[in-house]
C-alpha cells in the first residue's frame, strides 16, 4: 500500500504525523494530476460541432448543372460541355452590401417600442451616417427592420445621404435563422430556429435595384 510506504519513510528520517500528512499529500497529488498540454486560450483548440457547409443554399454553380448519368462513360466533349454549363452559370456581377448595426440602446426596455436608443447610440448613428457620406459612393437602397432601434438608427443615417431610397422589412427582425455555433447550454432556440430560418431564404431574393451605371 501507498500509504503505508509514505509511514515507513516518515519513520527512516524520524519525521513526525505532519510529515506523513505532507508526503501522503505528494503522493496524492502524483497519483490523482493529469497530464497532458495546458492550453493558454479556449480558442486555440476550438473545433465546431458542426462544419460550416460554404454551400449552404445550394447555389454554387456546380449544384445547378445537372450531372452526367450517362452509362457508356464520359467523353471529352460531355466534359468540355459541364464546363462551359458551370462557366455560365457562374455570376460576374458584383455589389457591395454594408451592414450598419443598431446603436446603443436602452436594454432594461420589456418591449420593443421600449427599446429606444440612448444619447451615445443617436451619436454612433450620426458618425456612421457622416462617415457613409464621406465615402462618396452611389448607394442604391437603405433598408433596415421595422423595430424600433432600427428604425431611428436608419432614421439617423438617412439625414446624412438624403438622397437614397428608403425601404423597411420585418423579414431582418432579430431571430434565431440557425443553431448558435458553438452550441450555448442556456439558450435553447430550437422552436425559433425553423420559423426564423425561413427569413433568410426570404432575403436571399430580395430584389435589389440595379446598380448605377456612374463608376
Amino acid at each position: 500500500m501507498v500509504w503505508k510506504r509514505c509511514l515507513l519513510f516518515c519513520k527512516n528520517n524520524a519525521l513526525g504525523l505532519s510529515g506523513f500528512v505532507i508526503a501522503s499529500g505528494v503522493v496524492l497529488y502524483e497519483k490523482c494530476k493529469i497530464d497532458g498540454n495546458v492550453l493558454a486560450s479556449w480558442t486555440t483548440n476550438f473545433e465546431p460541432s458542426v462544419k460550416w457547409d460554404y454551400n449552404w443554399d445550394r447555389r454554387d454553380p456546380n449544384s445547378l448543372v445537372k450531372p452526367d448519368k450517362s452509362t457508356e462513360g464520359t467523353t471529352e466533349k460531355d466534359l468540355k460541355d459541364v464546363e462551359n454549363e458551370i462557366k455560365k452559370r457562374t455570376p460576374t456581377a458584383s455589389r457591395h452590401l454594408l451592414f450598419i448595426r443598431h446603436g446603443q440602446y436602452n436594454t432594461d426596455g420589456k418591449t420593443d417600442f421600449d427599446r429606444y436608443l440612448t444619447e451615445l447610440g443617436k451619436k454612433q448613428a450620426d458618425l456612421t451616417g457622416q462617415r457613409l457620406k464621406e465615402m462618396g459612393h452611389d448607394y442604391s437602397v437603405l433598408v433596415s427592420s421595422t423595430m424600433t432601434r432600427a428604425k431611428q438608427t436608419a432614421d439617423i443615417v438617412a439625414k446624412s445621404i438624403p438622397d437614397v431610397p428608403r425601404e423597411e422589412t420585418d423579414i431582418l427582425r432579430e431571430g434565431a435563422p440557425i443553431p448558435p455555433e458553438p452550441p450555448i447550454g442556456n439558450w435553447r432556440p430550437e422552436k425559433n430556429v425553423g420559423i426564423d430560418s425561413f427569413t433568410v431564404n426570404v432575403v436571399n431574393h430580395i430584389t435589389i435595384p440595379p446598380l448605377p451605371t456612374k463608376l
